[in-house]
């Protein structure tokens, strides 16, 4: 008897691997939310959580059998699978504790700011492992194409760029987004207003990143946009130890420029530069057009060469996609800064869009 292939839009593995995944998931977030909530029942946290992540989950796989899901239709299985998956998850509990239908709803009734914050927080982790997910398939089809690609001999470098870059697209770090999603949590109660800042300059970080993946057209611009989001959540994060400057000249705004160039010198920065210092530092990023150049330079007063760090941190990489697109009119330089730090420059082509 042939097994019913199940259509989930995900391709790279088997329905039910991804069912474990999501339980996996789920399971991780039940034990960090009793972890910043010590007084919750944790059989209750992972009652709830469990519900609302596979509803969430088979609701995605319900409606990609219906409707394509793109763009704002992706959000149709959160705002449908949270709220679904609370409703599934009281009735649990209410069953577990033989409660009567009239007590459920009085509880409700009496408790409905828990639910609703319940239903959001619901919302929130279901969005940022919707898109791990998504993002996750894209790096599996980027993989799959480049291979095809290879396997038929097709060696143009142009070609093996652009198709080296939508896997780098589809990559979010997992780290970098669970570290400021528990800096959002853990800011929720002593500074809301600080969260919120946090949570939104995150929103905008996906938004902006999201849509780069999809721009036929990169410009300096946009990247620049990106890379402000970036820099807000670290501020957010490291506090008055972080602090930047971008100086976008009025000759450069509407240049071509590739994405994921500029964002691995910024990110090589921090991480290797100015996070590691007790007193922090500054990241100059400044873009401006030199004759027939376009020039970025990011420079930070963080610990410098001498550590040794900033060796082979995505440099190689960024050589390569300059020289595959640019070959020997791109160029990355990197060199001291004074009196402290690394100063990082790009020269490609002035490109005009």
């Amino acid at each position: 008897m042939a097994l019913i292939k199940i259509k989930t839009a995900f391709e790279s593995q088997p329905f039910w691997q991804l069912f474990i995944i999501v339980l996996l998931f789920n399971t991780l977030i039940a034990f960090f939310l009793h972890a910043i909530i010590p007084t919750s029942v944790f059989s209750n946290q992972i009652i709830m959580s469990q519900s609302i992540g596979i509803s969430i989950f088979l609701s995605y796989v319900v409606l990609a059998n219906i409707v394509e899901l793109k763009n704002w239709r992706m959000l149709i299985p959160l705002f449908i699978g949270s709220p679904l998956g609370v409703a599934i998850g009281i009735t649990i509990q209410a069953i577990m504790l033989n409660a009567t239908f009239d007590l459920v709803i009085e509880s409700l009734k009496q408790n409905y700011a828990n639910v609703l914050s319940t239903i959001f927080i619901g919302l929130f982790f279901g969005s940022i492992i919707l898109a791990l997910f998504i993002y996750r398939e894209r790096i599996f089809k980027a993989k799959a194409k480049l291979q095809a690609e290879k396997i038929n001999n097709l060696d143009h470098q142009k070609t093996i760029a652009e198709t080296s870059l939508r896997m780098l697209q589809a990559q979010i770090e997992p780290h970098f987004l669970f570290n400021t999603l528990s800096n959002v949590i853990s800011l929720i109660d002593k500074n809301p207003q600080k969260s919120k800042i946090l949570l939104e300059s995150l929103t905008e970080f996906l938004r902006a990143s999201l849509k780069r993946s999809t721009d036929k057209h990169q410009n300096i611009k946009n990247e620049i946009g990106l890379i402000r989001h970036y820099l807000d959540i670290m501020k957010t994060r490291i506090g008055n130890r972080l602090e930047y400057n971008i100086h976008l000249q009025d000759d450069a705004v509407d240049c071509a420029f590739p994405p994921l160039l500029l964002q691995p010198l910024v990110e090589n920065s921090i991480i290797h530069g100015i996070e590691p210092l007790t007193e922090g530092g500054l990241i100059d990023i400044t873009i401006g057009k030199s004759d027939t150049k376009l020039v970025i330079s990011v420079s930070d007063t963080g610990k410098g060469l001498s550590t040794g760090s900033i060796k082979g941190f995505g440099l190689t990489n960024i050589r390569d996609r300059i020289r595959s697109i640019y070959g020997d009119e791109g160029h990355l330089m990197i060199e001291e800064n004074q009196p402290c730090g690394v100063v990082a420059t790009i020269e490609v082509p002035y490109e005009p869009l």
